[in-house]
């Protein structure tokens, strides 16, 4: 298939801080970048707006809904450039980042594979700076060859790409490198919107926030990290990109949107969450400043015996996961 193209699909919302670099990497492998901007109130549509190769899109839903934007995403990339391109669905804190030399070898390789493959790869995530990472494998299915699937998915931590009717395939000459964790802070943001989400949808359970959203364990985490890529920083500065430089500035929206469901549902329904360590009062004083609508009027901190017992009962639990895990 000689017109068979390489596709990013990538939703957005105030992502301004790192989209030239976002836009630059991803390019560097993809013929076309769809990007679908979801009532982003700063720089995001006109930077991607100003781009050759961008295909920029308006996401106007309201509510956070994965499996809808991707559809969104997948739907533009068929109806402009047809069938059998290879999809390639990242966010836009995941840059491209070629495991060997050759970026052409890279596309050659991707370009090769049938219709309805699924292709994995890694996403080593930076560690509080750009000197370690946590490289998981070729495991998270960011590809797919597209066969015209229809893609089925969740609201939240779902699915990006179509399940073919065949084995995933690891790719191993390319990894998105993911920047989730190089500003901490803006990490334990968005990992209490996820919790506040999940814990209004229902979708997991008050142990499995604990598990994986408790922001002190989170910060602790030791297991599995490396040092980086020698060729880590040679590969970003021949794109002008500086890693250090990509944080976002405060208050986050994901800050904004933990308040409106203050707003909307009352603090007490999150008082066992693990949301109690971010500085709400200030950051409602801002937005508030900043003139933001629907904000509670004030913010209703558990009491010091809710907190207790949160904190006990996630000791506790952690306490018997490690026992479990250690003799296994």
């Amino acid at each position: 298939m000689p017109d068979r193209k390489i596709i990013a699909l990538t939703p957005v919302r105030n992502e301004a801080y790192i989209l030239p670099s976002f836009i630059e990497a991803t390019l560097q492998i993809a013929d076309v970048l769809i990007i679908a901007d979801q009532n982003s109130n700063d720089e995001t549509a006109t930077i991607a707006s100003d781009h050759r190769n961008v295909v920029l899109i308006r996401n106007s839903d309201d509510q956070y809904d994965e499996a809808s934007r991707q559809k969104l995403l997948i739907a533009t990339a068929r109806e402009q450039f047809g069938e059998g391109n290879l999809l390639l669905a990242v966010d836009a804190d995941e840059l491209f980042y070629p495991l060997v030399a050759d970026v052409d070898t890279v596309r050659s390789k991707l370009l090769a594979y049938p219709c309805g493959t699924t292709l994995l790869f890694d996403k080593p995530t930076l560690l509080g700076g750009i000197d370690n990472w946590k490289s998981y494998g070729a495991v998270f299915p960011l590809g797919y060859v597209d066969d015209g699937t229809a893609h089925e998915s969740r609201y939240i931590h779902g699915r990006r790409v179509p399940e073919g009717s065949t084995a995933p395939i690891p790719f191993n000459d390319a990894a998105f490198v993911h920047l989730d964790r190089l500003d901490q802070s803006a990490h334990e943001s968005k990992r209490c919107f996820y919790n506040c989400l999940e814990r209004l949808s229902g979708q997991s359970t008050q142990l499995q926030r604990w598990r994986r959203g408790h922001f002190k364990y989170a910060k602790t985490q030791t297991t599995g990290i490396s040092k980086v890529d020698d060729h880590l920083q040679e590969w970003f500065g021949s794109l002008n990109i500086s890693l250090e430089s990509l944080k976002r500035a405060q208050p986050y929206w994901w800050d904004r949107e933990v308040l409106k469901f203050f707003a909307t549902h009352g603090c007490r329904r999150f008082w066992f969450e693990s949301i109690w360590h971010r500085p709400w009062e200030s950051i409602l004083e801002r937005v508030r400043s900043e003139g933001q609508d629907d904000l509670p009027p004030e913010i209703q901190r558990p009491p010091r015996f809710i907190s207790f017992v949160r904190e006990l009962m996630i000791f506790f639990y952690r306490k018997s996961l490690a026992v479990k895990n250690s003799s296994s």
